[in-house]
């Protein structure tokens, strides 16, 4: 396929590059002779600038190592145990407070006045973070987490411990405390860096369009199918990234991808693409403009 190199591109230089990568994964099922096989969508949000989709057999540990394979940076993600292995060799655990938070949402029904004890601490810790994403200087918003987030974790543990003692036996408030005293070290992980995120939402944002997608067209027709789709998503997803019209991006790079070399497929990214696009030569904006266009359309930003 065309683009699929420039995918496999904005892939390996999320892994030279990040410092922190947010995943996620769902399934997608394949049609095969007598019904369907589940094959998982994995998302990869890089801090440099790239979201890409990847589609494996196997949810485990050998699928995501393969995947993530020489990547020594953060990994956000939900606490599944496929994950357990990568932080072994040398990739860091970063917990989601969203995940942390979605238990004790469930505690509600049943043992309340835990459940929003819990909750309220939660709700303000993702009010001092918001409010320190906001300043754009790392070592203020360093200064800023230190200060102001980092008591709201040591009151939300001090919690925990009280809460424990009025906790149902195997109740729902109970579950919820050892998923977040499990994860204790991955969860405070972001205070030690403003670069860090609090939860991983954006991960399963960026799913949200396979899951619904499939509620109406059930499965995937074929395993290349599934490749295309994850091929196109991870572009369009990039182009929504750095504000770029996808229909217009799409177009140039089907015309230009042919005559470039495939040691710089990665400058066809849509994070590079107006970089690359402004240092065309005359003969390559040629071939980005079909013959019923004018000479040259102007950026592809989207006006929103």
């Amino acid at each position: 396929m065309k683009l699929a190199p420039i995918v496999s591109a904005m892939h390996a230089e999320s892994i030279s590059d990040s410092f922190m990568i947010a995943t996620d994964a769902t399934s997608a099922p394949v049609r095969v002779s007598g019904g369907t096989i589940n094959w998982h969508v994995f998302v990869f949000i890089s801090d440099v600038g790239h979201i890409f989709f990847r589609a494996v057999r196997r949810h485990d540990g050998a699928s995501i190592g393969a995947l993530l394979q020489g990547f020594r940076g953060h990994l956000l993600s939900d606490a599944s145990s496929i994950y357990n292995g990568l932080h072994l060799v040398g990739i860091l655990e970063l917990a989601c407070w969203a995940h942390v938070r979605r238990y004790f949402w469930k505690a509600t029904l049943t043992e309340s006045t835990l459940a929003y004890e819990a909750l309220s601490i939660i709700s303000t810790l993702f009010k001092v973070v918001a409010e320190s994403n906001r300043i754009s200087k790392l070592s203020e918003r360093d200064a800023f987490r230190v200060k102001h987030a980092t008591p709201i974790v040591d009151t939300f543990d001090a919690w925990m411990k009280q809460a424990r003692t009025r906790a149902e036996p195997r109740g729902r408030i109970e579950t919820a405390l050892n998923y977040a005293t499990n994860l204790h070290d991955a969860r405070r992980a972001f205070l030690a860096d403003p670069r860090l995120k609090l939860h991983n939402n954006d991960s399963e944002r960026e799913l949200r369009s396979l899951k619904k997608g499939l509620d109406n067209w059930m499965h995937f027709e074929t395993k290349a199918g599934l490749e295309v789709y994850t091929v196109y998503r991870s572009l369009i997803a990039s182009c929504a990234l750095h504000r770029l019209n996808p229909y217009d991006y799409l177009e140039e790079v089907l015309r230009l991808v042919r005559h470039w070399p495939a040691d710089r497929f990665v400058e066809l990214a849509p994070k590079h693409w107006l970089t690359t696009r402004a240092g065309l030569d005359e003969r390559l904006r040629r071939v980005i403009h079909p013959p019923w266009r004018r000479p040259d359309p102007g950026p592809i930003i989207n006006a929103a």
